[in-house]
């Protein structure tokens, strides 16, 4: 907390000194903020946290509390961009097109509007002030319900709002400090303009494509291959931004308007559709072309696309990028062989069907379970669910009873007659308002029901009960290797685009480091005592070494706040520091 925050709680007498002190202790022993802390012991409101905020900040506070947000505020932020940025959006005027959002820092709404200038849309946007704590709550309650469109999907993310003015409340920061776009981005707050620019455009994108899951699948692939090369080739931030970028909005190809918005800063359709005489997009165009040649490549001939050698020749004979920059085509093989070598960390868990007739649940659970080492299917009948079955053979069947309850009651006692699929094991989604209980289900043979909305950690714990004591398959207990072979950044750069989890143990004469990942995020490091960003710091300055990785399901405490961008680019910037004469 900001200690002229704590001054003014304390000034105010709505708490003593001594009071404060301890809600630090509390924050402490429990890993919690101390806005926290103070509200669980009671030694404040939100109300009066919002008011000392306000007075230190010179912005407006609005309580969140009990607050019935507009239909118009949640679709301007999805609730994705929303968590990741620490802010609410309060309400939508229509007559003004003012979306008023509230924030828990005046950083934050400095972040917002770097990166909103990088869209060109009718909102715009006034910021009022109010704790972390009273938004995460806000979210939790409002963003309950979903806005769904015709088929039943979740439609949030394809309404993204972006303003087109500045703040209407800036008074935090002065005119000069706000010109500069998400192209001059610098300082230690950089990476994390980055990292929200790119996750406000691949929502943006995957909201576009949520009818074509292979086209997303495709475009979300092709942004990995892009920022693995990016980073592998060590291009400059402002290069590898316009690079990750213009892979996912490739992905709108169809819909060139939507690109032409998001070239304001950085020249992405010249990227994507620029000639070869383009000087302007340079080694961002090249890096595109030659994951693309590997895409068309992957579709013609699977098998040969896991073999490094049948690629290299393919390639030289497809892409002119490659014969012309085959110093790129290397690199890039390198990213795949390194790839597939730490794929044999995650191999699938198990093979999941998802019956689901609406399309709500796919939305929210394909993508985690897919992160979570599942190799996920999904059908939205229940006859294709009955076709499907035989052909892959699922390790597990999910059915969403939604509406349509009575079907898959038929369709969960159909599964259990049939000697091909009885032993399959099914979880029904169930919600309040279904016609059909979940004794029912039970009774016909379901292996558990599982209320909406769906709980990802509950899911995964029942998951784990049906599949992980399954004979698990061959390769499960790990990866080892040298860093003479792979670096350690090189290997944390890989398990961050693969969104991995696990547990790495790093080696190097009489010293030993441990680092923990879960979903591709840094979470925890120690080596020789040290623990947090220094351990990871140092374990990235060796050069020499073993390591050993294994899937990870049990995580210490984190010790690391900080996105794997900025400590690969913090650490980048040590290793060089420590390399100067």
């Amino acid at each position: 907390m900001d200690s002229d925050i704590k001054t003014h709680l304390i000034n105010q007498k709505i708490m003593t000194q001594e009071q404060y002190a301890e809600a630090e202790k509390q924050s402490v022993a429990d890993g919690i903020s101390v806005e926290q802390a103070m509200l669980l012991m009671g030694l404040a409101t939100p109300e009066q946290i919002g008011l000392s905020m306000s007075a230190v900040y010179r912005m407006p506070y609005l309580p969140l509390k009990g607050r019935t947000v507009s239909r118009g505020a949640k679709s301007a932020l999805s609730r994705e961009c929303a968590e990741a940025w620490k802010v609410f959006p309060i309400d939508h005027d229509p007559l003004t097109n003012l979306l008023t959002v509230a924030v828990a820092h005046p950083d934050s709404a400095e972040k917002v509007e770097r990166v909103c200038k990088f869209f060109l849309e009718s909102y715009d946007v006034a910021f009022t002030i109010s704790s972390e704590p009273e938004i995460a709550h806000a979210l939790s309650v409002q963003f309950e319900d979903v806005v769904s469109g015709p088929a039943g999907g979740d439609k949030r993310i394809s309404t993204i709002r972006i303003p087109k003015s500045a703040l209407r409340q800036k008074q935090h920061k002065s005119a000069a400090q706000t010109k500069n776009l998400p192209g001059d981005f610098a300082g230690e707050q950089s990476s994390e303009l980055i990292e929200a620019l790119i996750s406000a455009v691949s929502l943006l994108v995957a909201a576009h494509l949520e009818a074509n899951p292979k086209s997303l699948a495709k475009t979300r692939a092709r942004a990995r291959y892009c920022q693995l090369l990016a980073d592998r080739l060590g291009l400059a931030p402002a290069e590898r931004t316009k690079t990750i970028l213009a892979a996912w909005a490739s992905g709108l190809e169809e819909k060139r308007g939507i690109i032409k918005q998001l070239s304001v800063t950085y020249n992405i359709e010249n990227i994507i559709f620029g000639g070869e005489d383009n000087e302007d997009a340079g080694i961002e165009k090249n890096i595109l072309a030659i994951v693309r040649s590997y895409e068309a490549l992957e579709e013609e001939f699977a098998a040969e696309s896991r073999d490094v050698n049948a690629v290299r020749r393919n390639l030289l004979v497809r892409s002119t990028i490659a014969v012309e920059h085959q110093d790129l085509l290397e690199t890039f093989l390198q990213v795949l062989m390194d790839e597939q070598f730490l794929g044999n960390l995650n191999q699938t868990v198990g093979t999941i069907l998802i019956v689901d007739p609406t399309g709500t649940v796919i939305s929210e659970i394909e993508g985690p379970l897919g992160r979570a080492g599942y190799s996920v299917y999904t059908v939205m009948s229940v006859d294709a669910a009955m076709v499907s079955m035989k052909k892959i053979s699922p390790d597990l069947v999910m059915a969403h009873a939604g509406s349509s309850a009575r079907d898959m009651l038929h369709f969960c006692k159909e599964m259990k007659k049939d000697s091909a699929t009885q032993a399959v094991p099914l979880i029904v989604l169930l919600n309040e308002s279904s016609d059909v209980r979940g004794a029912e289900f039970l009774r016909a043979g379901a292996a558990d029901f599982l209320p909406e909305p769906v709980d990802l950690e509950l899911l995964y714990l029942r998951l784990e009960k049906e599949l992980v004591a399954k004979e698990q398959p061959a390769g499960r207990e790990g990866v080892t290797g040298s860093l003479a072979d792979m670096s350690f950044s090189d290997m944390i750069q890989v398990l961050s685009a693969g969104c991995k989890s696990a547990a790495i143990t790093v080696s190097r004469g009489n010293e030993t480091g441990r680092l923990f990942m879960r979903d591709g995020n840094v979470i925890h490091a120690e080596v020789n005592d040290v623990a947090g960003d220094k351990a990871f710091y140092t374990l990235m300055q060796w050069a020499e070494g073993d390591f050993s990785m294994t899937e990870c399901r049990d995580y210490p405490e984190p010790t690391i706040k900080s996105s794997t961008m900025s400590l690969l680019m913090e650490g980048a910037r040590l290793v060089d520091e420590s390399l100067k004469p």
